[in-house]
């Protein structure tokens, strides 16, 4: 029989933005990269290149930590190749070895277990004496390696696979500073969230929130939305809601809370066929000036072919920045965002909120 700590055992450290130092219970922060070439892992490190790697303790009684990491449409899967027997069937209040389904920080694995509502299995695995599982896989592009090994000499390793996910729900952006990604709910009930470490600049570049394809409408203040979270700093698991979002992009949007819209007027005049429209303007207007821009190109022959077209975007300026895609079941939903990092607003405090 497997054994286990409780969660609230884990005081899990965390790794600086130069992963030079440990730091109590805080998240990674954007860029992640790891300085280190060298196979052998540090006692706080990050992984992300496909591999072998393998931990020697040096006598420290420090807790460690692995961060596994992947890109945005990849699954992880490590293979442990050795694990003293010491460290496996040692006293687990002393020294231990566990995998996680994801990132811990304060009793909580991330992303959340509310969104991972498709997860029937632990995501969290103690190597034994009587359970020697040797390969583990990750549900989303995260994992975790969580440590303590007192006995200088024991170790530990492993290999690091990256493969392409069929089917993504949750995902954590840290490789990469700007990028478009989207979310799915693949027609059933399930919340699924894009967490970027780092504020950023969110543009929903297509969506399709609450929408019915057999009556061509779509249905807002339900069960299905598109929710803006950020966290305040780095060590609060506090989140904010700034918006929530449904709808369907150039059709009908309903937004609650604050929302960027930037009106582009666009014409296509004699354009053959396949060609972008040429863009006329691109200026923030309010929905009176756009409805008069209609009105007055009513009878306007030349300019039949321009529409107006409005680019939503939300700019979080804190920590971590969440989007959330809450799903009833009813609907197939989708939103592809484009994201961008942007530096993170000194002012941020949780006591603000």
């Amino acid at each position: 029989m497997v054994k286990y700590l409780p969660l609230a055992a884990f005081i899990c450290c965390s790794l600086s933005v130069s992963l030079s130092a440990p730091y109590k219970d805080s998240m990674p922060l954007f860029p992640i990269k790891r300085t280190s070439t060298s196979n052998k892992l540090d006692c706080v490190d990050v992984v992300s290149v496909e591999g072998e790697y393998y931990f020697i303790s040096d006598g420290l009684t420090s807790q460690c930590t692995t961060f596994l990491m992947a890109d945005a449409d990849e699954l992880i899967t490590i293979e442990f190749q050795h694990i003293d027997e010491e460290l496996r069937c040692g006293d687990l209040s002393e020294q231990w070895l566990a995998f996680i389904d994801g990132w811990y920080f304060k009793g909580t694995i991330y992303p959340h277990e509310e969104e991972n509502t498709g997860l029937d299995y632990d995501r969290l695995y103690y190597a034994s004496c009587t359970d020697i599982r040797s390969v583990h896989r990750s549900s989303q592009n995260v994992a975790q390696l969580n440590f303590k090994i007192p006995t200088p000499g024991k170790m530990f390793n492993f290999t690091f696979k990256k493969d392409k996910a069929n089917k993504m729900c949750d995902v954590i952006i840290a490789l990469s500073s700007s990028g478009t990604y989207t979310l799915k709910n693949y027609g059933e009930r399930i919340n699924c969230s894009m967490m970027v470490l780092s504020a950023t600049t969110l543009k929903i570049s297509n969506m399709k929130i609450a929408y019915s394809d057999n009556e061509r409408v779509t249905k807002c203040g339900g069960g299905d939305f598109l929710q803006f979270q950020q966290r305040a700093n780095a060590t609060t698991t506090h989140l904010k809601e700034m918006t929530r979002v449904c709808g369907v992009t150039d059709n009908h949007v309903k937004v609650k809370g604050r929302l960027d819209m930037t009106w582009n007027t666009k014409c296509g005049i004699n354009q053959e066929e396949g060609t972008a429209p040429a863009q006329m303007s691109s200026k923030k207007r309010s929905p009176l000036e756009v409805l008069v821009g209609q009105m007055l190109r009513e009878d306007d022959v030349e300019r039949e072919q321009c529409y107006d077209q409005a680019d939503l975007s939300v700019t979080l300026t804190c920590y971590y920045a969440v989007v959330r895609l809450v799903s009833s079941g009813n609907y197939d939903n989708e939103v592809t965002l484009e994201y961008n990092r942007i530096p993170i607003d000194p002012t941020c405090s949780a006591d603000q909120w």
